[in-house]
């Protein structure tokens, strides 16, 4: 198990203990896992780091301020109601997160050279698709998300769901420009059927602009991702 995993592990089985146990939560409690999970900053890559310590300061702080507060108010308080609510929503947060993270990477000498083709093959689709000038179409994320998932049954297992997790949860981030729009505000750009509608030249230059600042630091993701995921599984240069 590589370093990521292994912390990501590390946090996740934190929580899932956390909730396991139905006992009420103190604020001492809560505490004491939040600087658990907060240990293992630098170990892991920080968006992931980030999405973790979020979900501990929202779910988790809720589930404990609820009870606190209202054990404050009446003696009728459904506490097994608050910790169902708070493991559905872990379930959910660990299965689109951190699934990917969770088991163990398979060395990289155990790893067959056809997969190892495949694993090259998956970085140069992404790698085309973010450099594309039509990245921003939906067909050809579809396309990307295709050709990967033909690779399914040759990667291991393991490799391909951190493969497709960085292309669901990252590379799709390039077709969904509502963000862009709801920045530019509705003076500027509108979101109609079918497009999206502009004032004039210049609004359409700073939504392009905000457009590249996205596609720059999803470079920065993906270089990273690269690096740490996928490089030690390129196959050897002859």
């Amino acid at each position: 198990m590589n370093d990521i995993s292994k912390y990501v592990t590390l946090c996740h089985n934190l929580i899932a203990e956390y909730l396991e146990d139905d006992t009420p939560k103190t604020f001492n409690d809560y505490k004491m896992i939040l600087n658990q999970i907060s240990s293992t900053k630098g170990k892991m890559p920080d968006p992931l780091f980030k999405e973790i310590l979020n979900f501990a300061t929202t779910h988790l702080f809720n589930e404990v301020w609820d009870y606190n507060i209202n054990a404050e108010i009446s003696d009728d308080i459904d506490t097994e109601n608050y910790l169902q609510e708070a493991k559905i929503t872990f379930e959910i947060f660990t299965n689109a997160e951190l699934a990917p993270y969770l088991g163990e990477l398979p060395s990289p000498d155990t790893v067959s050279d056809t997969a190892k083709k495949c694993i090259f093959s998956c970085y140069l689709l992404m790698n085309d698709y973010i450099h594309s000038e039509n990245a921003d179409s939906e067909i050809e994320f579809d396309k990307l998300s295709d050709a990967i998932d033909d690779k399914k049954n040759i990667i291991p297992p393991v490799i391909f769901n951190r493969i497709q997790h960085f292309v669901e949860y990252e590379l799709y981030e390039m077709c969904y420009i509502e963000a862009e729009v709801e920045q530019l505000g509705p003076e500027k750009a509108v979101l109609i059927k079918g497009g999206i509608q502009l004032k004039d030249e210049n609004a359409a230059r700073e939504l392009m602009y905000l457009y590249f600042q996205k596609v720059e630091k999803l470079l920065v993701k993906f270089n990273c991702f690269v690096e740490e995921e996928l490089k030690p599984y390129f196959p050897a240069k002859k």
